[in-house]
């Protein structure tokens, strides 16, 4: 009789386990790694933003100086807003999730914009627990794009809206 308590006790426990786990969605596993990533940059945690990239990362020299150069701005202008999955996708299927850094004007510098483009997937390549790809943007006071730093993708070009 104990046993058959126990059986029923352990297969209600497994039950209410596996209701009470819900997958993530896709926009809420790149929001997840989004956060990983800042706070790498923001910790300036070079192993944890390298493992964070989904593909081929062997050059750790550029991708130390990259993080480096984004940390700076980051440092200096911080996340001026939440991270924003846009409907925009690469000829690759990779999505473009923007962080911006500065939507304004910093007159000192002659800058209006900048932001780090991260890039996600394709799911069924890249799982979205990892970026495919990372940019940081400038943009100057004129409204062009003065610097581009995109030393895992050249995908910002290849944008399109489905």
């Amino acid at each position: 009789m104990n046993r058959l308590i126990e059986n029923i006790l352990c297969g209600f426990i497994t039950l209410l386990l596996a209701v009470g786990c819900k997958h993530q969605s896709q926009q809420e596993k790149m929001i997840s790694t989004t956060q990983k990533v800042l706070s790498a940059i923001q910790k300036d945690d070079k192993i944890l933003f390298a493992d964070l990239i989904g593909t081929n990362n062997a050059d750790t020299e550029a991708l130390n100086a990259n993080l480096t150069k984004i940390k700076t701005y980051f440092d200096k202008y911080g996340p001026s807003g939440a991270p924003i999955i846009t409907n925009k996708f690469t000829s690759l299927g990779k999505r473009l999730v923007i962080v911006p850094l500065l939507k304004g004007r910093d007159t000192i510098h002659h800058i209006n914009e900048i932001s780090i483009h991260l890039f996600f997937g394709p799911p069924q390549m890249v799982p979205l627990e990892k970026i495919s790809g990372y940019s940081l943007i400038i943009i100057d006071s004129s409204g062009k794009r003065v610097q581009q730093f995109s030393p895992t993708t050249f995908d910002d070009e290849d944008l399109t809206t489905p």
